[in-house]
């Protein structure tokens, strides 16, 4: 659930479950930026998109070299993540 309030993301953590050990700091406040983005889309959407511009700016990372962020993302594509639908 989004608080609007303060733009926070309030996720269950016994819903959503992540391997995190090998995660930096940066990648776990993109999967944060992207599952935000995701649920302030239309419900019943398969597919979900942000710019990257976006994810940069709600990042806060202030830098004219991305590539660090582009890379998090790509090392974010082979992390599991579970959901808990019991």
């Amino acid at each position: 659930m989004i608080d609007s309030r303060e733009n926070r993301l309030k996720k269950s953590t016994s819903l959503i479950h992540i391997n995190n050990k090998n995660m930096s700091l940066l990648q776990r406040k993109i999967y944060n930026i992207l599952l935000w983005n995701a649920c302030n889309q239309t419900l019943g959407q398969d597919v979900f998109s942000i710019d990257f511009s976006s994810i940069v700016e709600i990042s806060g990372k202030v830098t004219r070299n991305s590539s660090h962020i582009r890379e998090s993302i790509e090392r974010l594509q082979t992390t599991l993540v579970q959901w808990n639908l019991n």
